[in-house]
């Protein structure tokens, strides 16, 4: 879900999973930390994701909150304040150097298939 309140973008995101115990709540957010049902399930990850997200939300100077019960799923919140008033705009569109060499790379892989179909 996605929605403006007042100047902030507000992101949540849930699930109907194994959820979180109320105990482990706080430890959420620390980098490689994995919860006990998180530990039981066979698809585990590596315990960044939420980290990263508080991380990315912090640098833009935005929360996280996370709501969860055992058995019920749970729903991460992140509330951005992103909606103010423009500062600028952008008038014109410059390509990206990263775009030039894309298609310097792109250009040079069908030379070498050409080259290589001509070769055989």
């Amino acid at each position: 879900m996605a929605r403006q309140d007042g100047a902030e973008l507000v992101l949540a995101v849930g699930d109907s999973g194994v959820g979180i115990g109320e105990e482990e709540l706080a430890d959420l957010g620390k980098p490689y930390h994995q919860t006990r049902s998180g530990k039981e399930t066979s698809e585990r990850g590596t315990g960044l994701g939420l980290s990263l997200v508080q991380a990315l939300a912090e640098m833009q100077s935005g929360t996280v909150k996370v709501q969860s019960a055992r058995g019920q799923g749970t729903t991460v919140t992140v509330r951005l304040p992103v909606m103010g008033e423009a500062k600028s705009t952008v008038t014109d569109f410059a390509p990206l150097e990263v775009h030039q060499r894309i298609a310097a790379a792109q250009q040079a892989g069908e030379v070498i298939i050409q080259a290589k179909d001509g070769a055989a």
